[in-house]
């Protein structure tokens, strides 16, 4: 189960790093949200984190001291629970009229190949060539979680080698 209400984002860290980026998250978050909270999941390398910051207030608070194992981030917009994951999808997408052109999945997880299959061909119908978007898929316990994201923006890593680089070439 997912605890309520949905996460914010899911967190994709390096596998035996969760505890230590849970608080490495936690510790940077928390002068701009005294709230926040980031829990493990039952797949290794993912967690899960709720925060009132937005997308763009998050990296800027991570971009100062970039936390060491986090690869990405992507942005929740809807989780599915998966034994009604057709309908929920269907519902989601039509209510929020999401517009993306490409579908990632972080991982298949819980779904299997065979239901993640059949999902990102039901997903592939709504897409919009020429559409920059992405849309995220994240297999999350027995929920599955979807976000909309320019490409590449999940990708955490290059903002800490970015930050990096730029300390070595000083």
């Amino acid at each position: 189960m997912l605890p309520k209400p949905s996460p914010n984002y899911v967190v994709t860290v390096r596998f035996g790093k969760e505890d230590f980026s849970a608080r490495e998250l936690g510790d940077a978050i928390f002068p701009y949200d005294n709230n926040v909270q980031v829990v493990k999941t039952r797949f290794k390398g993912v967690l899960l984190l709720y925060t009132n910051l937005s997308f763009a207030e998050l990296l800027k608070v991570l971009a100062v001291f970039p936390p060491a194992y986090v690869e990405r981030i992507v942005k929740i917009d809807f989780c599915c629970p998966i034994d009604k994951i057709y309908e929920c999808i269907t519902e989601q997408l039509t209510q929020r009229r999401i517009q993306y052109g490409a579908v990632r999945f972080g991982r298949t997880g819980s779904l299997g190949r065979k239901l993640a299959k059949e999902i990102e061909e039901l997903l592939m119908r709504d897409r919009k060539h020429g559409n920059d978007n992405i849309l995220h898929v994240e297999p999350i316990n027995d929920h599955v979680c979807f976000g909309v994201m320019e490409k590449d923006v999940d990708k955490f890593y290059l903002i800490r080698k970015k930050k990096i680089d730029k300390l070595l070439n000083r």
